[in-house]
């Protein structure tokens, strides 16, 4: 077993690697072929399955691959960017959420014709654009500064409050029987926020005065940075469930904004482990995807995907960035961009087993939709 979990890990980096070495020399997105790799190797050849391959290892690590991609898109946060762009960024990270939720759960709810329960969850889940997608596209892709800006600060910012949401969300659903649910959800909303700025707080000013103060030997710096990421994120978890995401990528903006002495090395560490997660996250996603769940919707539910697909962020980004100082080519193009990365995959796929455990049967179209 173990010899088998370590043979598919090593496929899995040596495929990793070569797609993004042709995506760079043929200037093709990375993305587009790893996700076309995955479904090769996974559904229609059905070379590698990565349940079966991994087992529960799998979630672990995918969930400390988004750990490290969300602390390294916080590390491309500098407020100093804001100036320009902050009223649009304040839009679509309050109003643009919110309006998108509704947007969502409505649709969801009226044209999918699923329950209260599980449109909630799907439009939870579908509040965020997935930095691990956006911030490769960016990458590759020439926009112009202030989209790119947009685009970035709205997905990085957006991925983890979207995941403390979903998971208020089941909470809620888990104490609707409970006369006081709706106070305990905002209680713990407003103790993972605190949290997460107490715990960034005390940790970066930490790491900072240590660093920049003592005789720390840099060969470690990086290494114990690392660690202390990973530390905030299970201590994050157990305070309450869904915020170690959003306290990461909150300490990766601290490091941003402060004058940290080894940040160029620390975000040049991240850029490359965040190489590694991308290529093989999508791998993994691409390969996990199971065609026969897709039989499984109706009209109604099909053509709940094509108006989620073309129309709800659209409206969304409309209503919210209206009187704004927003182009409406910006708003138009930030509104037909918003892809889903592993974050959202992930979340729809935990959601859905947790509920079907809790008898909603609906819950199995979380993860197709």
């Amino acid at each position: 077993m173990e010899e088998h979990i370590l043979n598919s890990i090593g496929l899995l980096l040596f495929t990793a690697m070569l797609g993004q070495y042709i995506g760079w020399r043929f200037r093709i997105p990375s993305i587009v072929i790893f996700i076309i790799t995955g479904i090769l190797l996974g559904p229609i050849f059905e070379l590698f399955n990565p349940q079966e391959a991994l087992g529960e290892n799998l979630n672990i690590l995918v969930e400390l691959a988004v750990v490290i991609l969300l602390f390294e898109g916080g590390l491309n946060l500098n407020f100093k960017e804001l100036k320009e762009v902050f009223i649009g960024v304040k839009r679509l990270t309050t109003i643009g959420v919110i309006i998108n939720f509704f947007v969502t759960y409505y649709a969801s709810k009226y044209i999918g014709g699923l329950s209260s329960e599980i449109s909630a969850i799907i439009a939870g889940i579908l509040v965020v654009t997935g930095p691990t997608v956006i911030i490769p596209l960016l990458r590759q892709a020439k926009l112009p500064k202030k989209l790119s800006q947009y685009l970035k600060w709205e997905g990085i910012i957006n991925d983890p409050l979207g995941v403390l949401l979903v998971t208020l969300i089941y909470q809620y659903i888990t104490l609707s029987s409970s006369g006081n649910a709706l106070g305990l959800i905002a209680f713990a909303f407003f103790k993972a926020i605190v949290f997460a700025l107490i715990i960034t707080f005390v940790f970066g000013s930490s790491i900072r005065f240590i660093f920049n103060k003592t005789n720390f030997p840099d060969f470690l710096k990086v290494p114990f940075i690392l660690s202390i990421i990973l530390l905030i994120f299970i201590v994050s978890k157990q305070i309450q469930d869904g915020s170690g995401l959003l306290a990461v990528t909150m300490l990766g903006m601290y490091f941003a904004n402060t004058k940290l002495l080894v940040f160029s090395d620390l975000k040049k560490f991240k850029e490359s482990i965040s190489v590694f997660s991308v290529s093989i996250i999508f791998i993994l996603l691409s390969a996990s995807i199971d065609f026969k769940l897709l039989s499984n919707l109706n009209l109604r539910q099909i053509s709940l995907i094509f108006f989620i697909t073309f129309f709800a962020r659209l409206i969304s980004i409309f209503i919210a960035t209206s009187y704004s100082k927003m182009t409406w080519q910006e708003r138009l193009f930030i509104g037909w961009v918003g892809p889903r990365g592993i974050v959202a995959a992930s979340v729809a796929g935990i959601m859905g087993l947790r509920l079907l455990h809790l008898g909603f049967q609906e819950a199995e179209l979380i993860l197709p939709i």
